[in-house]
């Protein structure tokens, strides 16, 4: 009996220094390909020893961020912990993402634009609409011509699998005030969300996809005939138009119709139903008109860059994503946006989208609106200093391990990440400037 209880312990610990060892081997040797987990997160700074470090507590604290990070089989075990949350408890882990009614996915901010919880108010919106009137004039005085674009939502476009404890449909949200208010001061505009709302249960192939929160690459690509048929119609141009071969159906979801459900990191992912998935080209471009596109837009865009819009139809597009960074369709590196460049830009270019879904309306154009306004109406010049503090808010952003400092300093000193960032980038200004004097 003791030899069994001797031989059973010693499995025992042979299973508990497997357990620690292989995990530690897996992190140095990497002997095992592990799947990265999907959504962004800002990588951990390495730590770099120094006894300044380690009496101050930086090196501890900075390291022991960084292995949390970085510990062998770390995506396969968030998986697991994830599926067992899920299957077990219907917790979800995703930050913002709510399973609703037969396993429908929705991002909460989807819901809360829905049922007006992140209204606004009407004088902010009519203040906004005001400004892209009279911006809407001073552009096309440049022969620049300006289109705001509402994309769908997926709270308004499926309203019934909604949970009931998050509410139901408002009059008073941003999307259905902003959407009036364009229609009276006569703001160029298409509604792409009462469009497809419009349409449900109307087309061939689903417009909204049960595990994205993005429309499906169908609905995009209806979106993208009706958007150049539009910018067609408003500049008296011919566009080479898309050429619809023909759409697969399939039930192997491709990105983005399960971006929800991947970001969910399950090891069994939530299934959706069948999407479709065209097949098209574009028209020859010889003897059509060249035109090119600057777009200013939330993630929406993305599909519709991806169709490489140009330059088989269009002759160049810049999209502005988030009016942060800047993706060309000519070949140059991604940029970060600043307000010189950008209203250069904004000039350069025979059409200027603005698009926003139903839960970023309240924010469309992410800075560009009011900057646009002092410079095309008023006439504005920024100062050097504003310039600089530009520069650097644009690096900050654009460098992860500069954004968790900042982070972390915003959470120390109690305030909004943003004013922490204007007051780094402010900092890093001045000094430039004092240095410039000498």
């Amino acid at each position: 009996m003791e030899n069994k209880h001797t031989l059973l312990k010693k499995v025992l610990l042979a299973f508990i220094l497997l357990v620690l060892l292989v995990p530690l081997a897996q992190q140095h040797l990497r002997f095992y390909e592990s799947t990265p987990l999907k959504g962004f997160q800002a990588p951990a700074e390495p730590a770099w020893f120094s006894l300044e470090g380690w009496w101050s507590g930086w090196y501890q604290e900075t390291y022991n961020n960084w292995h949390n990070e970085n510990f062998g089989f770390r995506p396969e075990l968030v998986r697991v912990y994830n599926q067992l949350g899920y299957s077990i408890f219907g917790e979800v882990k995703a930050n913002g993402v709510i399973v609703g009614k037969d396993d429908y996915l929705y991002e909460l901010n989807y819901i809360k634009a829905y049922t007006g919880e992140d209204y606004i108010g009407y004088e902010q919106l009519n203040v906004m609409a005001e400004r892209l009137r009279v911006l809407q004039d001073s552009l096309a005085k440049k022969n620049v011509t300006l289109l705001i674009c509402l994309a769908p939502g997926k709270a308004s476009f499926f309203p019934e699998y909604i949970p009931d404890e998050y509410g139901t449909a408002s009059d008073s949200t941003n999307y259905k005030v902003f959407a009036q208010l364009l229609a009276k001061d006569s703001i160029n505009h298409i509604d792409f969300n009462k469009w497809f709302m419009n349409m449900k249960g109307k087309t061939e192939y689903p417009l909204y996809p049960k595990t994205g929160v993005h429309w499906s690459r169908y609905g995009s690509l209806l979106a993208i005939d009706s958007l150049l048929g539009y910018v067609e119609h408003k500049r008296n141009v011919d566009l080479p138009n898309v050429i619809w071969e023909r759409t697969i159906l399939s039930d192997s979801l491709q990105s983005p119709d399960d971006d929800i459900a991947k970001g969910m990191n399950l090891l069994c992912d939530i299934k959706g139903y069948p999407m479709g998935y065209p097949v098209y080209h574009f028209e020859d471009t010889t003897g059509k008109d060249k035109t090119s596109m600057m777009t200013i837009s939330d993630s929406f865009f993305w599909s519709m860059f991806d169709t490489r819009l140009a330059p088989n139809s269009l002759s160049k597009v810049s999209f502005y994503y988030y009016n942060k960074e800047v993706h060309h369709t000519d070949g140059q590196p991604m940029t970060t946006a600043t307000t010189t460049t950008t209203m250069k830009d904004a000039e350069g270019h025979d059409v200027l989208v603005i698009m926003a879904t139903e839960c970023t309306i309240w924010g469309i154009g992410w800075g560009f609106i009011n900057d646009a306004y002092d410079h095309f109406v008023l006439h504005k010049i920024q100062s050097a200093e504003d310039v600089l503090i530009e520069k650097y808010e644009s690096m900050i952003r654009m460098d992860a391990v500069w954004m968790k400092n900042i982070q972390g300093k915003a959470e120390e000193n109690k305030i909004p990440l943003d004013s922490m960032i204007f007051l780094d980038a402010q900092f890093m200004a001045n000094e430039e400037l004092k240095n410039q004097k000498k």
